[in-house]
Formats: structure tokens, C-alpha cells, sequence
């Protein structure tokens, strides 16, 4: 009887130990699981403001080259442009993407705003993932520039904010 009595003690010790083994096995399997979605949406984020601070450089370069093609006048300023103005510095670069660009002007010519939109539809197909910018610009009677870039990668959002005392880079000229 003493023997039969310890195999299922034993049996029992064994049940238990596999038990906590199998707790422990799937906690560490969910805290990894949980790790690895966080650095994801880290990385996402991380490449969101990239593209954010990608349409800043962008429209920074329009407003300095070729104002016009958003939409703004910067001849209502006193200064002339002092900076030649190339046909398109930027779009010639971007391959497998759409640029569209929609206006919205005020009827009086002060202050102006324009948007710029870009999506890289290469992204898209490759990762199924999309990725681009929108970005707003305010300018006002002063010539100072407010951009706002709204960057984005699936379904992650980030947000970049400058101002800009020369808009159209006529300081000094």
C-alpha cells in the first residue's frame, strides 16, 4: 500500500510541475508576442516621422524654387525672389509615387495656403503597406510661413510643426 501511495504522490508532483512549466512557457510566449507589436508600432511610428519631416524638406524646397506650383504668390511680398526657380526640383526624383497637389486660395491675396499630397505607390504594391505625407501651408502678410506635415505609414500617424520666418527665402536680397 506505502508504494502505491507514493506513485501517485508522485504522479501528482508531476502533474503540477508540468503545469507551472506550461504557465510559464505561455507567458513568455505572450510578453515576446506583446514585445514584438511594440516594436513594431515603434518602428512604424519611427518611419511616420520620417515621412512627416520628408514633406517639411519638400515644401521648405517648393516655397524657396517654385511657390507657384502650390498656389502661392510671392510677388504680393516687396522683395523680388532673389532664387532662380527650376521647373520641378523634387518630383523629377520620386519614382514609383503620385504627387497631386490641391490649392486653396483666399479671395484676397494675403494671407495664402496651399496643400501638398503625396503617396508612394511603390510602397504600396511592394509592402502593402502605404506610406506618404500631407502637408498644409500657411502663409501670412508678414511672409512668415506656417507648414504643418501630417506623415503616415498604414495606419500610423505623425505629426511635424515649423515655422518659417522667410517664407520664399528673399531675406538679405
Amino acid at each position: 500500500m506505502a508504494c502505491g501511495h507514493r506513485r501517485g504522490t508522485v504522479m501528482l508532483i508531476c502533474i503540477f510541475v508540468s503545469g507551472l512549466v506550461s504557465l510559464m512557457v505561455l507567458g513568455i510566449l505572450n510578453s515576446l508576442s506583446v514585445q514584438a507589436d511594440t516594436m513594431s508600432a515603434i518602428e512604424q511610428h519611427e518611419q511616420a516621422t520620417y515621412v512627416a519631416d520628408a514633406g517639411i524638406q519638400h515644401v521648405t524646397s517648393i516655397l524657396k524654387f517654385d511657390p507657384k506650383s502650390l498656389g502661392l504668390n510671392p510677388d504680393i511680398f516687396a522683395k523680388p525672389p532673389t532664387v532662380a526657380s527650376p521647373s520641378s526640383p523634387v518630383a523629377a526624383v520620386l519614382s514609383n509615387a503620385v504627387l497631386t497637389k490641391a490649392v486653396t486660395q483666399p479671395t484676397l491675396s494675403k494671407p495664402m495656403s496651399g496643400v501638398l499630397k503625396w503617396t508612394d505607390a511603390g510602397s504600396t504594391v511592394s509592402t502593402g503597406t502605404p506610406r506618404g505625407y500631407t502637408v498644409s501651408v500657411s502663409i501670412n502678410e508678414k511672409g512668415i510661413a506656417t507648414i504643418s506635415s501630417d506623415g503616415f505609414v498604414g495606419d500610423v500617424h505623425a505629426r511635424r510643426t515649423m515655422v518659417v520666418n522667410d517664407a520664399f527665402g528673399k531675406q538679405g536680397g
